[in-house]
């Protein structure tokens, strides 16, 4: 009977899409492990402070080298996250597909938003006024929950506009960040169009 229902639903059809499926499911989980441990390998170098943390994080990113296996690195995750996840500017894991950079790319995005995270939460004072007058985007409304809140914000702000000056090709990801161009102004882009030439964005 399950013979015949394959059959009847064009069987190597219905398993190469299974393959396919389960292939790009592992491939995915792959490259979040590179992408996620490569966000806390860079908080590691420039934020966090406990050396012992440290220290058993780089065992267990060692441990994980020796290792190909899916359910060996989920295990090797959900122990980072259980030992540093409760810890300020620890990375939140990124879920979806994979990143479109190399894993060079990857890692220089990663530190320079990280040393950006790192460079706020180093203003060690009035961060009671400073938060009461620097506010969310306009339609979020209400206000940073706490000066940690705001650092993780201005971390993320750094990395989507670094991701998209690559996407603009306005910046090679594996370059220094200070080769980065900075977008055109609406006068810049109004002057292109009328001369017939192409924006950042096209």
């Amino acid at each position: 009977m399950l013979l015949q229902t394959l059959n009847e639903k064009s069987p190597i059809g219905w398993l190469k899409g299974k393959i396919g499926q389960i292939h790009e499911v592992k491939q995915m989980k792959i490259e979040n492990w590179i992408t996620n441990t490569t966000a806390v390998r860079a908080w590691m170098s420039n934020e966090l402070k406990d050396d012992g943390v440290r220290a058993t994080l780089s065992g267990i990113f060692d441990m994980a080298n020796e290792q190909s296996s899916e359910d060996f690195l989920s295990s090797m995750w959900t122990a980072v996250r259980n030992i540093a996840g409760h810890l300020d500017g620890f990375p939140k894991a990124r879920v979806g597909q994979p990143s479109v950079l190399s894993q060079e790319g990857q890692a220089n995005v990663a530190n320079v938003a990280s040393l950006v995270r790192g460079a706020f939460a180093s203003i060690g004072e009035n961060h009671d006024i400073l938060l009461k007058v620097i506010l969310p985007h306009g339609r979020t409304g209400g206000e940073f929950e706490s000066w940690s809140a705001y650092c993780d914000h201005m971390a993320s702000t750094a990395e989507n506009n670094m991701l998209s000056a690559v996407k603009e090709n306005r910046w090679n990801a594996e370059e220094d960040i200070l080769t980065c161009q900075a977008p055109l102004t609406k006068a810049e882009k109004d002057a292109l169009k009328e001369e017939g030439g192409v924006t950042q964005e096209e």
